[in-house]
């Protein structure tokens, strides 16, 4: 007999992972400057899965660049849409923000060079999948 189960995962490390986002904040708190570059995908994001170069200049979203990977179509994105577009310390605040909401699953990869989040997966309820969140970055510059 085979049991399959779609459920999702649980059982969450809060601690854990509240304690790498306190050490990663910290390591780019020191090695990040107030200007930076960094490439962001999220599958239901106002791009939709497309990727995005983010140009953060003076800790605030200055300019977004359509940037697709090989084999994936061009985009076009609307100069208003900067507002829908974190900063690298904005994606600290909503991994922070998750923590505190008791997911039931989040997992968030660090860069071991400059300490920002490269990829933030979580989940807040088994009950819906409405909740579910995948992110990606990619530093492009740091100045």
């Amino acid at each position: 007999m085979l049991l399959f189960s779609c459920g999702k995962e649980t059982g969450a490390d809060i601690t854990g992972e509240r304690s790498r986002l306190t050490q990663n904040r910290a390591k780019w708190d020191v090695l990040a400057s107030n200007d930076y570059a960094f490439y962001f995908r999220e599958p239901v994001g106002p791009a939709g899965n497309n990727r995005v170069l983010i140009q953060v200049i003076s800790k605030q979203v200055q300019n977004l660049s359509p940037s697709p990977a090989v084999g994936e179509n061009t985009f076009s994105i609307s100069p208003d849409s900067r507002i829908l577009y974190p900063t690298m310390e904005a994606l600290f605040d909503q991994i922070s923000n998750t923590l505190d909401q008791n997911p039931v699953f989040i997992t968030v990869n660090y860069s071991s060079v400059h300490g920002n989040p490269t990829r933030i997966r979580y989940d807040l309820s088994n009950q819906t999948i409405t909740d579910e969140r995948l992110i990606r970055t990619e530093i492009a510059w740091v100045r």
